[in-house]
């Protein structure tokens, strides 16, 4: 045979495989392929021909698979791919025979991320795109002509110029109401009789960038269904939200399936529905959903319940009740774990059940734990206690969004009664007082917690991100025990305003796929040549994309699913979510602010969420919104009451000096920290003398002061100190950069550290030390440097506790500094406050010193309760002088009386701190109960009247009048308990204790509310 034969028989060869093709596949897709993807599929066919069970062919924007018409195989190979971002992908099961002999193989073409991406040219006929908006407005009556010209330019063209045109307007209307929430929508679109094939249409953001479609693929798998043919139809993607419409195809006549076997497609949908959610790579649900055959449904409920039982038991017993022996407790047990199950769903399924149904499931599942023996008695009394707190846990749960069509997360609202029921050596202890309610989240890549102690309530949510798995073991066991004790730090600090206090926590599980994921972006940006030189940079870019889309999720799935069991219907005095066996039955009033890890995209979210879903606090669930509400880091409320605390007490401790030195946690980037500075620099000038500041970037020193010039440009830049210019450095003076490393050897870690030298030659030097030193300066040498005042507004929890508060004394035993001010949140533990106080350190508590922010909050709830978006806009600049203002007089009020009596010797700061609190706390709920019965009395109208006056800024009064009255009567009760308690104890002191309703309007004469 010659050359041109060869030539010849090659060519027939290929012309017979694409005419084979052209009848297999959809004119759509085999018109999309370029002469270069055609060659590509031919040749990994041929190879396919060759014997082998499958073939996969990587390209540079993607792939193709072949592979017997089997979808275990064809998942094994897909799982070949689970490095790279799988942007689109189109799978086709064949009929007729292959030009090599072989029927029914499976063809897949892949497209990856950077190669598939762009807008699509639309319809390629005026009248194929006018026949759809038709049928399209049918269905969907609110579509106007944007709606309809962004949606179409997005869809696949194929898909466009080639499916049938009722069927591209139900997926308009699919992709839609997705768009329009963050929830995933699946359902039967059609059923071809001619080909056998049944559409399930899949509309979602998709949860991470890979592994997701071999993920989907599996979960057909589970339930037994074939996928005959798959094609993504829709996937414009941005960094932060990675969209997806895709359809899956399989086989049977719909309408003759037995009734099981509908159901069993029911299941289907359902678990379709919640994978976004799903932690398909976490062994715990592995083993529940694959191994055990759970629903993921059922699945997703025993990890919420292993969790949060877990979050109790931990207190009892750490190592006992660790995350392991909790999790193996629920998977040695399954039968156990499914009559969980059942006793949940007697409880909350819509449907009526009787309740003597849920409670003989309850004592036989009591029964069964209650009768373990494997022989290993510690074993069984372990899983007996983990066993039995799920029970208590089942029991106290007054409602849950479990059973609402749609949810991105787990919410159940849990009567606090509950922490009676765990078995701690002494509850009081660790938990002083029981909390008005606790709300629990459970979500795809976290768990949260909403704790307030009274029926009004406010607190920020602070969301953790640990930043490696390590770190993340550690801080999981004290998520609830951290929440709890800011909740209830905060309901001390709330007794100037009529919320009590509460606290919401989010805590983020390390990515699973982050590597992964960043891997795969790694490869595509490699690609690209004009890239190359800013690798590095690209990629950190990536990284903190990637990581804020993780933190976004979670926020969004908590607040979202929050107000799934939260939004009231006023007139069937009940929750609209009809779904929800509700055993609390009453509307609840949830309000939260911004904390750690809170932006204002997300605080916009957020009230605009509440909104959407008509929640009845309206936009007023979320505080601190840059535009209609009062940026806590803008106007600097929170340090502003931290340096009211600071100037009475160094001028009580120093009087008038030439200069004072300051060391500070917390960076300019900061609120807290940040505003706190420039109060430091704008309110003493040249005296202010700042030597250290430390926050998560690293550790800044410089013994002549820290140049004021640049901790004002890094707060403007929105820079931690890392950031700061070393050139500008004095003798003796360094940055330490605790993120800039680098690996010297196999395990060994060098970290930069920037010095300036002494002498008269000072030169600024890099070099690279060891990760331990690194870590001693960063963690001990702010606390051991002598100066004046401490100013803590920034870092973890007990960063300084019972273990290391020695480490602020210096050498010879003095303590480093003589006053700290905390603006952070429990930077110092109850045991090293009180022992740094018996060594001589005047301390302002955090309960006192940190109050601001919550005070501005109420003032910007009550005025987005009662004023619209256009008046407030109007009145804006005017009441945030006036709450400022009223901010200021209500720290001065505390911190006079602190100061006092610590120069007096007549009191602990510490313990007036808390003295004060609970004597607010306490007259302000009596006052609070008695006002049920003085609003019947005429005589009480007028001094109620007052108390009110006295605590609403002038501006909102006058400008929304008659409306305050029109604010709930617990609102009202509240605002005028706390007006009359918070004004009595600091007028009167905490040791006064009159008969409060006969001597409130006497009081009220005399001058209560005179300093307003």
């Amino acid at each position: 045979m010659n050359l041109t034969e060869l030539e010849y028989n090659n060519l027939a060869a290929f012309r017979s495989w694409v005419s084979w093709l052209e009848k297999e596949l959809p004119d759509g897709f085999f018109h999309s392929l370029d002469d270069f993807s055609l060659n590509l599929l031919v040749h990994t066919l041929c190879h396919f021909d060759g014997g082998s069970e499958a073939s996969t062919n990587v390209y540079e924007g993607g792939a193709f698979i072949i592979s017997k018409d089997e979808q275990e195989v064809f998942s094994k190979q897909l799982e070949k791919l689970i490095q790279q971002d799988i942007r689109k992908i189109f799978m086709i099961s064949t009929k007729s025979k292959s030009p090599g002999g072989l029927s029914k193989i499976l063809i897949a073409h892949v497209q990856f991320a950077g190669y598939s991406e762009g807008c699509s040219q639309g319809f390629n006929s005026e009248d194929r795109k006018e026949t759809v908006k038709k049928q399209l407005k049918t269905l969907w009556s609110e579509m106007d002509e944007n709606s309809f010209e962004e949606s179409r330019n997005c869809f696949d063209p194929s898909f466009l110029n080639y499916a049938d045109e009722k069927h591209i307007a139900k997926n308009f209307v699919l992709l839609n109401r997705c768009l329009q929430d963050i929830n995933v929508k699946a359902e039967v679109q059609k059923h071809n009789k001619q080909d056998g094939l049944i559409c399930l249409a899949l509309a979602n953001r998709r949860a991470e960038r890979t592994g997701f479609f071999l993920n989907l693929i599996r979960v057909f798998e589970h339930y037994d269904f074939r996928v005959k043919k798959v094609q993504t139809i829709y996937t414009p993607c941005d960094d932060l939200d990675n969209k997806m419409l895709t359809h899956f195809y399989i086989s049977g006549d719909y309408k003759n399936w037995s009734t099981d076997k509908k159901t069993e497609l029911g299941r289907l949908l359902e678990a379709l529905s919640v994978m976004q959610w799903f932690e398909a790579e976490n062994p715990f649900n592995r083993n529940f959903f694959y191994d055990l055959n759970f629903s993921i449904h059922h699945t997703i409920l025993i990890s919420a319940i292993q969790q949060f039982v877990h979050q109790m038991l931990v207190h009892v017993d750490p190592n006992l009740y660790n995350t392991n022996n909790v999790q193996n407790a629920f998977q040695a047990y399954p039968l156990i774990s499914r009559q969980l199950v059942e006793y949940f769903s007697l409880r909350f399924r819509p449907i009526t059940v009787g309740k003597d149904d849920a409670q003989k499931v309850r004592e036989q599942c009591l029964k069964d734990i209650n009768r373990l023996d494997s022989g290993i008695e510690d074993n069984d009394s372990l899983n007996r206690s983990v066993l039995n707190m799920a029970i208590h846990m089942i029991d106290h749960i007054q409602k849950t969004n479990y059973y609402v069509i749609r949810h991105s997360a787990i919410s159940f609202r849990l009567d606090p009664a509950i922490l009676d029921s765990v078995p701690f050596a002494d509850r009081e202890a660790l938990f002083p007082e029981l909390p008005y309610s606790i709300f629990y989240v459970k979500g795809r890549n976290f768990i949260a917690f909403n704790i307030r102690f009274r029926e009004l309530s406010r607190g920020g949510v602070r969301t953790l991100i640990p930043k490696n798995w390590n770190q993340f073991r550690h801080q999981q066991r004290t998520v609830f025990h951290e929440c709890y004790q800011l909740a209830y730090t905060q309901q001390k600090k709330n007794k100037d305003i009529p919320e009590g206090g509460a606290k919401s926590i989010i805590f983020l599980k390390p990515n699973f796929n982050l590597e992964r994921d960043i891997a795969a972006e790694k490869a595509q940006l490699i690609k690209q040549s004009d890239t190359k030189d800013t690798l590095g940079e690209l990629l950190a870019t990536k990284r903190n994309t990637l990581v804020r889309r993780h933190l976004f999720d979670a926020q969004k799935s908590f607040c979202d699913t929050l107000l799934d069991i939260l939004v009231w219907n006023p007139t069937k005095k009940r929750l609209v979510q009809e779904n929800i066996r509700d055993y609390y039955g009453k509307e609840e009033w949830v309000f939260l602010g911004p904390d750690e890890n809170m932006t204002d995209q997300m605080i916009d979210w957020i009230s605009s969420r509440s909104e959407s879903r008509e929640y009845s606090v309206g936009s007023s669930f979320m505080s601190g919104k840059p535009d209609q509400g009062i940026n806590h880091k803008s106007y600097g409320v929170t340090s502003l009451g931290v340096h009211q605390y600071l100037n009475e007490a160094l001028s009580q401790l120093k009087g008038d000096q030439k200069e004072y030195s300051f060391k500070v946690t917390g960076g300019p980037d900061g609120d807290v920290a940040g505003n706190e500075l420039l109060n430091l620099i704008n309110g003493y000038g040249t005296k202010a003398k700042i030597l250290c500041i430390q926050d998560g970037t690293g550790v800044l020193y410089d013994p002549k002061g820290i140049s004021h010039s640049e901790i004002k440009r890094l707060f403007k830049s929105v820079l931690g100190i890392s950031g700061y210019k070393t050139s500008l450095l004095h003798a003796e003076g360094f940055l330490v950069k605790i993120h800039e490393r680098k690996e010297e050897k196999a395990g060994i870690e060098k970290v930069l550290k920037i010095s300036a030298s002494a002498g008269k030659k000072r030169e600024v030097k890099n070099e690279w030390i060891g990760a331990s030193e690194a870590n001693n300066l960063y963690h001990h040498f702010l606390h051991g440097l002598q100066c004046d005042a401490f100013l803590p507004c920034g870092g973890r929890p007990r960063s300084l506790n019972s273990s290391n508060w020695q480490s602020f004394l210096l050498d010879d035993g003095t303590p480093s500094c003589r006053l700290i001010v905390e603006g952070a949140n429990l930077y110092l533990s109850d045991e090293a406050r009180y022992s740094l106080e018996k060594e001589g350190v005047m301390i302002i508590k955090d309960a006192s010193s940190n109050k601001g922010g919550v005070i501005c909050s109420s003032y910007e709830i009550m005025a987005g309760l009662v004023l619209t978006p256009e008046e407030f806009s109007k009145t804006k600049s005017k009441f945030i002088k006036e709450v400022l203002s009223i901010l200021k007089v209500k720290a001065l009020n505390e911190a006079r009386m602190l100061v006092s009596a610590y120069a007096n010797e007549e009191k602990s700061p510490i313990d007036l701190s808390d003295e004060i609190s609970s004597k607010i706390n306490h007259y302000s709920d009596l006052i609070r109960e008695e006002l049920k019965t003085l609003r019947h009395q005429k005589s009480a109208h007028k001094f109620m009247e007052k108390a009110f006056k006295a605590h609403i800024p002038t501006c909102l009064r006058r400008l929304a009048g008659s409306r305050l009255e029109t604010l709930p009567h617990f609102y009202l009760d509240a605002i005028i308990a706390s007006s009359l308690a918070s004004s009595l104890i600091y007028k009167k002191g905490i040791d006064y204790s009159p008969n409060l309703i006969d001597s409130l309007n006497s009081e009220i004469q005399k001058g209560l509310f005179s300093n307003k």
